[in-house]
């Protein structure tokens, strides 16, 4: 049985990028009330040199240009995209997947939406090795300029990005230390002990910034960190109060807004939260948009005003939710795995993408290549490896099943109830799919038992009966007819849910 993903619950927490990308987003522009434009880029230059010599690498630099700058709608960009897709032997693969990424080509959509998956991956696995040579030049260049805080805060995102977290921990606090009063540096350390769940320290890092007062950015943080640790903010009607003023521009306080609007939907005023979202939806950033799809997914009726984002940078994780909450699952998948190469630390994206792929798409390889991944920077995650044994005992390669769940001390004190009993649950799959059937029937009914006395949630009972179900029916053709009449009697609300329900009666088709 797949383990969900435990920190589901979304907090506004503080995006942790390269300094270079935080500044393209906008993030480090004054927050002081001025109108706050996107500059329009002009493609005239690119137009006309694919104009005039209608070659590949003009027609390459005129899509990569229209693709950075939100302009792929242009007529010129959309012929030269096609110019690319009709000589696909002369392109690269990028110049293909950056051409067909703005083409509507409806008879080829799924097999090349699998090409892109599989080339994302591929660049992915691969960057382990650019992490290191990052963290070696950055290393060098500390010894030169020993007092730049934003390269010990880049030497701590590269190692939290390949698992060295205690070296992360020690360069966050040099950076903190150079600079405390600067944004990036208090919210990429809050971000990082946030990850790490010491959130009493990702606390105290933004408290102390001298600008937690004045800075909408810090707030939101602020706020967001508090949430994260069950606690109540005290900058919370300073927030308020930053919105009403009118002298602070509404991207600057977007994140602020929706971190106010997520506790207002909390504490159950669905109007106040709705007030809130709207407003953070005015001009948000790529956090605050990814917000609000999740609470939108959380509350189908709750009604937010969504506008025109083209101009945002960096918004994987709002084009997951999105395309997840419309059911293209592919779609999903594929923007899922540009969240994790936006955040490589985080297993968020490790587990949405690789629940779309195993439960949705039934691609289980990317599946196993996406939450490896995960384990790369999180190695002793283990809901990740509980879900990536579940994955290689479902493509039937049961031995690494095993091998993975035996390197999870189910005994351990630190698991959680839900984490215990999804481990055992996994066990009784490899069992049935050994043909072990009285032995896989024993551990799901002890997964199952062990779940209603602990009062777990009413859908991880289901899902665990759920996968119980589908097993019996696969492997025994005289299984009792009266477990049918159990899934009508489930109350299936959500899309997992839905999709082991209809896996189940696949099974008795076959």
């Amino acid at each position: 049985m797949a383990s969900f993903n435990e920190k589901e619950k979304r907090d506004v927490l503080p995006n942790w990028r390269s300094y270079t990308k935080t500044s393209s987003a906008g993030e480090f522009n004054a927050s002081t009330n001025s109108q706050y434009n996107v500059p329009f880029f002009s493609l005239d230059e690119y137009i006309y040199a694919w104009e005039e010599h209608r070659g590949i690498p003009f027609a390459a630099d005129l899509i990569s240009a229209a693709i950075t700058n939100g302009q792929t709608n242009n007529p010129k960009v959309i012929e030269a995209a096609l110019f690319l897709n009709d000589h696909p032997d002369d392109c690269s693969s990028t110049q293909l997947t950056c051409a067909r990424r703005i083409l509507p080509i409806e008879n080829s959509e799924s097999s090349e939406k699998h090409m892109e998956i599989i080339n994302k991956l591929r660049f992915l696995k691969d960057k382990e090795t650019h992490y290191r040579e990052c963290i070696r030049i950055l290393k060098q260049q500390n010894t030169k300029y020993p007092y730049n805080a934003v390269n010990y805060c880049e030497l701590a995102r590269y190692y939290a990005n390949i698992g060295q977290i205690d070296k992360a921990k020690d360069m966050m606090e040099i950076a903190v230390h150079l600079a405390p009063s600067s944004r990036f540096i208090s919210r990429s350390a809050a971000r990082l002990f946030s990850h790490i769940e010491d959130f009493d320290k990702a606390h105290k890092v933004l408290v102390n910034n001298p600008w937690i007062s004045k800075d909408p950015w810090i707030i939101a943080s602020e706020i967001a960190v508090n949430s994260a640790r069950g606690r109540n903010s005290r900058f919370v009607k300073r927030g308020k109060e930053i919105i009403a003023s009118g002298n602070y521009q509404p991207f600057s306080y977007s994140e602020m807004a929706s971190a106010i609007g997520t506790l207002e939907m909390q504490n159950g005023s669905r109007k106040s939260c709705r007030n809130f979202m709207n407003i953070a939806l005015e001009r948000p950033n790529d956090n605050s948009l990814a917000q609000a799809e999740w609470l939108l997914g959380e509350n189908r009726d709750l009604s937010l005003c969504f506008g025109n984002y083209d101009y945002l940078k960096n918004k994987a994780e709002a084009d997951s939710r999105y395309a997840y909450f419309k059911d293209d699952f592919k779609a999903a998948l594929c923007s899922g795995i540009d969240w994790i190469a936006d955040y490589p630390f985080d297993p968020n994206p490790i587990y949405f993408s690789a629940e779309m792929a195993y439960t949705f798409v039934k691609d289980y390889e990317t599946a196993i290549d996406i939450i490896n991944l995960g384990l790369r920077a999180n190695s002793n995650d283990a809901g990740l490896l509980n879900n990536l044994a579940y994955c290689y005992a479902l493509s039937g390669n049961l031995e690494e099943a095993e091998s993975i769940l035996d390197r999870v001390d189910i005994k351990s004190m630190s698991l959680s109830n839900e984490t215990k009993i999804c481990l055992i649950a996994t066990r009784g799959l490899v069992e049935y799919r050994k043909g072990v059937i009285e032995n896989g029937y024993y551990l799901y009914m002890q997964a199952i038992t062990k779940a209603k006395e602990l009062g777990c949630e009413k859908s991880f009972i289901e899902k665990a009966m759920l996968n119980f179900i589908r097993e019996e029916v696969k492997a025994n053709p005289t299984f009792d007819k009266g477990l049918l009449s159990l899934i009508d009697d489930l109350e299936i609300v959500d899309k997992e849910t839905k999709q082991l329900k209809a896996d189940i009666f696949t099974n008795m088709k076959k």
